[in-house]
């Protein structure tokens, strides 16, 4: 596991604050017998949880990938961002097409690549010999931006194929912001929790 921290209360999942919040069997006992309700998780973050980027489950890899169309000239450039469940970058590719037809081929192509990526790469606890289990979910823009300047930097620089220093400096801001954004969501769902039991404990005194 690369030296991370294991939970010392369950002892079977790592430490971080969305497993202390929400995960950990041995805090759910406490929150339970303190009478502190929680929330699911999804819904503790609020409706506009869909449209903002969230770190994939430890040991699953998430890919974001996304395609660039110039009708004009029939270029695609397709990309792929790899991040792990801390959102560090774990892999990075654009790829070049000519004579694409439109950008329907040029969003299906990226998958492809993103795919073909993922072999690549070995991620294997996302395939052994063939892919076990392949989910997608459509995202907004907003919430693909890192891929969307990839896509420009890709098409930019010329580069075909897997970025062998990680994502570029644009890239990696985008990154950062979102990591950023998940952290400040995960102590504003603390800080509600802090909150709610000492309003309980006032209660009962």
């Amino acid at each position: 596991m690369y030296g991370e921290v294991v939970c010392p209360l369950c002892k079977v999942d790592l430490e971080n604050s969305e497993h202390l919040l929400w995960s950990c069997d041995v805090l759910q006992d406490v929150w339970d017998a303190l009478q502190v309700r929680l929330p699911p998780f999804e819904s503790s973050l609020g409706s506009a949880n869909k449209e903002r980027w969230r770190p994939p489950d430890v040991g699953i890899i998430k890919l974001n990938f996304d395609a660039s169309f110039i009708q004009e000239k029939r270029l695609a450039t397709t990309t792929v961002l790899a991040r792990d469940y801390k959102g560090e970058v774990v892999g990075v590719e654009t790829y070049l097409f000519e004579y694409v037809a439109d950008s329907f081929v040029a969003e299906a192509r990226a998958c492809e690549r993103a795919l073909i990526f993922t072999r690549k790469m070995c991620f294997q606890r996302l395939l052994d010999m063939f892919f076990d289990e392949v989910t997608y979910i459509f995202v907004p823009r907003a919430v693909n931006e890192e891929a969307h300047v990839l896509a420009m930097e890709g098409r930019r620089r010329g580069v075909c194929g897997i970025w062998v220093n990680g994502a570029p400096d644009s890239v990696q801001m985008v990154v950062r912001k979102d990591r950023l954004a998940w952290e400040q969501r995960i102590l504003r769902r603390a800080f509600w929790l802090i909150r709610d039991y000492e309003e309980t404990l006032l209660a009962d005194s």
